[in-house]
C-alpha cells in the first residue's frame, strides 16, 4: 500500500491530512489528538529543537512550499528538475 502526502497539502489541511495518514496506519483519528500533534509538530518549534541541537547541519530550511525555487542557483535547479521532473510530475508537480 501506498499514500502520497504532500507538503503543500500538510499545509493547507494539516489535520485533515493527518487523519488521512491515521486512517492509512489503522491508527484513531480523534481531532483534537490530531490537532494536537500538528500544534506540536509545527515548523518554527521543530526548526527551534534543530537549532537548540547544535547538529551543525540544517534540515528545516524555510518552511514554506516552494521556496526552493528562489534559494537554488539556476544550475542546481535545472540539474534537480532534470533528475527528478518525471517523479514529480507523476504525483501530481507542474
Amino acid at each position: 500500500d501506498f499514500l502520497l502526502v504532500r507538503y503543500e497539502e500538510l499545509l493547507a489541511d494539516g489535520v485533515g491530512q493527518l487523519r488521512l495518514i491515521a486512517e492509512f496506519l489503522g491508527r484513531p483519528a480523534d481531532e483534537i489528538r490530531l490537532a494536537g500533534v500538528l500544534e506540536r509538530s509545527r515548523f518554527d518549534r521543530l526548526a527551534q529543537r534543530e537549532q537548540a541541537a547544535a547538529s551543525g547541519t540544517r534540515f528545516f530550511r524555510r518552511g514554506r512550499a516552494g521556496s526552493h525555487r528562489d534559494e537554488l542557483d539556476d544550475e542546481t535547479r535545472r540539474v534537480f528538475e532534470e533528475l527528478s521532473g518525471p517523479t514529480l510530475r507523476r504525483v501530481g508537480y507542474p
